[in-house]
């Protein structure tokens, strides 16, 4: 019964500083991603930017994905696509354009999540302000 005891009280010990150390020596990971947006043209209601989004993680930024993103009263939508990966598509009320040098990642796949998705309306509606004034 001893070594019985014994046993628990050494696996619950070994275990429990494995877990710790671990935990300790854990980097806490920081990486941030920003939304960065220039007009291409504004034509009777149709606006049409370049949009980019980028990745700083310890702080070196790397551009993770860019689409050209057209938005308003634009009319038909034209139907080009060079890229294999992403396909134009609409996300939201804003159209999405590829080409075939656009990068690894879809930009309407990043902008599932909700933060970045925030920074590309923020970043949006500053291009869309600077235009109206």
């Amino acid at each position: 019964m001893k070594k019985l005891i014994f046993g628990f009280i050494a696996t619950v010990f070994f275990s429990g500083t494995s877990i710790a150390q671990t935990t300790q020596y854990q980097k806490p990971v920081s990486v941030v991603f920003t939304a960065k947006a220039d007009l291409i043209s504004a034509i009777n209601g149709c606006y049409t930017l370049q949009v980019r989004v980028y990745m700083t993680n310890d702080g070196d930024t790397t551009l993770v994905s860019w689409a050209t993103v057209q938005f308003g009263d634009c009319g038909q939508r034209r139907e080009t696509n060079a890229n294999q990966t992403c396909k134009d598509q609409e996300f939201k009320g804003d159209y999405f354009y590829y080409t075939a040098d656009s990068l690894k990642y879809c930009l309407v796949d990043l902008l599932q999540d909700e933060v970045i998705y925030s920074k590309y309306i923020i970043e949006k509606d500053r291009v869309i302000n600077s235009v109206k004034k």
